[in-house]
């Protein structure tokens, strides 16, 4: 588990199948941020739970980040085509985030998990 920062976003990596995302992402180094848990999905996926709820709440992605949110997201697209574990993600934008929403939108088309896109009001 990661707390969120003002830069990076709060991480839960829970093997029982649960794996949360939220706050921002703009990491000045998205390798060091993202390595490990990209790492923890790799070793996830030898064992995953039937399955796996993802629930990413993200205010804000800067490129570096939206690439290995694919990266993270393809993995846990690999271990559902694996019929190992039913992947399912909640993709939570603001209302109004049009980018974020088409984001979402993208990855119900680019991942043969379930995606259900959850438009929010952020607290301000």
């Amino acid at each position: 588990m990661l707390t969120e920062t003002q830069s990076s976003p709060s991480v839960v990596l829970d093997p029982s199948g649960v794996v949360e995302l939220k706050g921002v992402s703009i990491s000045e180094n998205s390798t060091d941020f993202y390595g490990p848990i990209l790492d923890w999905v790799e070793e996830y996926g030898q064992n995953p739970n039937p399955e796996t709820h993802l629930d990413f709440c993200l205010e804000y992605l800067d490129s570096g980040s939206l690439g290995f949110i694919n990266l993270v997201l393809d993995k846990f697209n690999n271990i559902h085509k694996t019929g190992k574990s039913n992947i399912f993600l909640k993709w939570s934008y603001e209302t109004d985030d049009l980018d974020m929403e088409e984001f979402g939108s993208d990855l119900k088309q680019m991942f043969q998990f379930n995606v259900e896109l959850v438009p929010i009001e952020f607290d301000k």
